[in-house]
């Protein structure tokens, strides 16, 4: 998930690969996943998060899969610009004025959903990798 997200492209990992991942090898044993693959989600030249899949058939994912959910991965990504977008305009949606106090609380509210965009989708990530394909 990590490269997907540095780089900003599909990463796919087969069994051999899991070894250097600790973490990813114990859970990815647990469930039967031999392969792998992680997508960048990524819009306006940004990069949100990363989605992941994973398979209990060894080399599961082909180039043609790749490329048919990379154009799934950027409408993911454009479903999380939209909600977090929201999330910033209902803040921003305060009738009455905001003082000094209440602004800057506001200000790191914006902060800290866009510091979240990663966790949100690393958390939507594991939802997703527990229906393995």
């Amino acid at each position: 998930m990590g490269s997907a997200f540095k780089n900003c492209k599909a990463a796919i990992r087969t069994s051999a690969d899991f070894t250097n991942y600790q973490a990813t090898t114990d859970v990815a044993r647990g469930e039967g996943i031999v392969s792998s693959l992680a997508l960048p989600l990524i819009i306006r030249n940004r990069t949100l998060g990363a989605l992941g899949l994973g398979s209990r058939t060894e080399n599961a994912f082909s180039q043609e899969d790749v490329d048919f959910l990379m154009r799934v991965a950027g409408q993911v990504a454009i479903a999380v610009e939209k909600a977090l977008a929201l999330e910033v305009a209902a803040l921003d949606s305060a009738a009455a004025p905001l003082s000094e106090a209440q602004a800057k609380r506001r200000t790191a509210a914006r902060a800290e959903l866009a510091m979240n965009a990663s966790t949100r989708i690393a958390v939507s990530d594991r939802i997703l990798n527990s229906a393995v394909i």
